[in-house]
């Protein structure tokens, strides 16, 4: 039988669960990955065993897969190819071929055999027990025959962008009748079709996270793209562009409605800076109800921004290069102008607050004229990001009495504080604080307790080596680098 040059990628099952919601004041920016469910472009493969027809069959009715309706007059021509050979060579000059136009809602298409079945010379054959016809591909010994093989294939609308290629095997000597006999490729002795979409993302992505998002329609991730699929599980892996046979596999999880799917991938296996090849990681669908024979992907590549050293200070080897290249890729912190982050500069008040507004998003805010804090004024620097944190009480700021309150700006920012900032911009959850802390500096009773806790256990900071917090230590700029990223990482992309 014909062969079809390519084998079918291997789906591999991974740790699925269901993620749950959780409010956060606003939008954080994600590493979200959009996924169009309509086809950017097909493959669909069927091979069905050696069909007995009558030799005075003048003309065969192919019926084509029920998902090749996704792909005809969409990605492939509805106009298609089709042969009959008798012999196994790829480059075999068929017996007779043409094009005939398939019948996009019947999905049928009429093949002419104007000197019968019986008038062409069949060849020893055999049948491979693979969905492609790859006898490679199958424990299955070949099943011989003496006959030949009908192949049809289409033309991809967009060159190089996707095909049909469907075959059956034929055999001569059936008992007369009607003059046209009819083959259904999506009859149960059928091996299961392939059914792939490949999208090939533009956006290149920051190297600098372990999770990524991709989110569909509802229901994408979980029954398909046309909806149907019946035990469908999202998969994913990266791998590098030029090292063929090395791959990493990614543990995924999906939201509740099917609409998105999160990746993680191992810690550090993304890289921190250019390569010699780029690194693409491949998000997709399989129905595993029929051998995870078919699937939907999309692709995007990985590492290519930002791929040298941003900051003048902060050279590859620094303990937090990775998020501070991260925080600076996604637009949180842009530097002081003279090229430097002020990795071991202390974080003030007013730039925390600017760090956190800009990990919202930067929502569109119009700060008040009249200014919440005494110490601040309408013109001073990060008023707008104050009065936003202000609005959304991730900050109370300080009572000074006669009913005014003081932000305090240009005051550092502590370990406590930053603390309670965060759990404050994460919405506040419910958090029920443990009896015995965590930490051996601070108590049940100390100031902050309840968001020092919470911090620890959505592991945004993991304390010191001692066993300390350091509530009152100010937090260093390369420091909340770390924390925000963090916070990204392992609470808001762990849970939303």
């Amino acid at each position: 039988m014909i062969r079809r040059k390519g084998g079918i990628i291997a789906a591999c099952i991974f740790a699925i669960t269901v993620v749950s919601s959780t409010a956060v004041p606003a939008q954080a920016v994600d590493p979200v990955i959009t996924i169009d469910p309509t086809p950017a472009w097909a493959q669909i493969y069927a091979n069905n065993p050696p069909v007995q027809l009558s030799s005075s069959a003048t003309t065969l009715d192919l019926k084509l897969p029920s998902d090749a309706s996704a792909v005809l007059g969409k990605s492939v021509n509805s106009t298609l190819h089709y042969g009959i050979y008798n012999a196994e060579d790829n480059t075999a000059t068929p017996l007779l071929a043409g094009d005939a136009v398939a019948d996009s809602s019947t999905l049928h298409l009429s093949i002419p055999i104007p000197q019968g079945l019986g008038g062409l010379t069949p060849g020893s054959m055999q049948y491979c027990h693979d969905a492609t016809g790859n006898c490679a591909n199958t424990t299955v010994p070949p099943q011989a025959y003496s006959g030949f093989v009908v192949v049809v294939t289409g033309t991809p609308i967009a060159p190089g962008n996707g095909g049909i290629f469907v075959q059956s095997g034929l055999t001569a000597g059936g008992p007369a009748g009607s003059p046209t006999a009819s083959i259904d490729f999506g009859l149960s002795q059928a091996l299961p079709l392939t059914f792939f979409i490949q999208k090939d993302s533009t956006t290149s992505l920051a190297s600098y996270t372990d999770k990524l998002i991709f989110r569909s329609v509802p229901g994408y991730f979980t029954s398909g793209p046309d909806k149907t699929w019946t035990n469908a599980f999202p998969y994913g892996y990266f791998w590098k562009s030029g090292t063929p046979g090395t791959s990493t596999n990614a543990q995924v999880s999906y939201s509740a409605d099917g609409s998105k799917a999160i990746a993680t991938v191992p810690t550090g296996s993304i890289p921190q800076v250019c390569s010699t090849h780029p690194e693409y990681f491949v998000m997709g669908v399989a129905d595993g109800a029929i051998d995870a024979a078919r699937y939907a992907l999309a692709k995007v590549a990985l590492g290519t921004p930002q791929c040298t050293q941003r900051f003048s200070d902060v050279p590859v080897s620094s303990q937090f290069y990775r998020e501070i290249q991260w925080l600076a890729s996604q637009g949180i912190t842009t530097g002081y102008p003279d090229g430097s982050y002020g990795a071991s500069l202390p974080v003030h008040r007013d730039a925390m607050a600017a760090f956190l507004y800009r990990q919202a998003g930067s929502p569109s805010w119009t700060p008040p004229a009249t200014s919440p804090f005494v110490d601040m004024a309408p013109n001073s620097a990060f008023y707008k990001e104050v009065t936003w944190l202000a609005h959304y009480r991730i900050t109370t700021g300080w009572v000074d009495g006669n009913g005014q309150h003081s932000f305090r700006p240009g005051d550092n920012i502590n370990r406590d504080a930053m603390a309670a900032f965060l759990y404050r911009f994460s919405g506040s959850p419910g958090w029920t604080a443990p009896a015995t802390s965590p930490f051996n500096d601070i108590t049940p009773q100390s100031d902050f307790y309840n968001e020092i806790t919470w911090l620890a256990a959505a592991k945004v900071s993991t304390g010191y080596a001692d066993g300390t917090f350091r509530p009152l230590s100010p937090v260093n700029r390369d420091a909340m680098a770390a924390f925000l990223h963090r916070w990204q990482t392992e609470w808001y992309l762990g849970t939303q």
